[in-house]
């Protein structure tokens, strides 16, 4: 950053993992925990 270079987007296409047919584990349902499992459910 500081040479004023940024990574593009493009080069991130294609990082990541499938999470269907995976165990998704949340600990506790507070905000941020509903909404994983709703995220979750949807898959």
């Amino acid at each position: 950053m500081r040479e004023g270079v940024f990574l593009n987007m493009s080069e991130y296409d294609n990082q990541g993992y499938s999470i269907e047919s995976k165990t998704l584990g949340i600990l506790g349902l507070g905000r941020i925990g509903s909404q994983v499992a709703k995220f979750g459910k949807m898959l």
